[in-house]
């Protein structure tokens, strides 16, 4: 897997998540990015911004639990 720029999301962005579930299959889900928390940091005279935490809209279950969320690209 390949790692996207965290700091382009936005919110409405289109997005899926594989889960792997008990009975030995993997699914795909999709959703959006519906929100998301930034913390900003003071550093030599200027704020940067970093995400902190990325809300989305697909329905949790067990077999998601720290699966990869993918965007439109494939990438995490």
């Amino acid at each position: 897997l390949y790692f996207d720029d965290s700091m382009r999301i936005k919110i409405g962005d289109k997005i899926n998540i594989l889960g792997y579930f008990s009975d030995s299959n993997i699914r795909l889900s999709s959703g959006v990015i519906s929100g998301f928390d930034v913390e900003e940091t003071y550093i030599e005279d200027s704020y940067e911004r970093y995400p902190c935490y990325i809300v989305v809209n697909i329905p949790s279950n067990a077999g998601y639990s720290g699966a990869p969320v993918l965007n439109e690209n494939g990438k995490v």
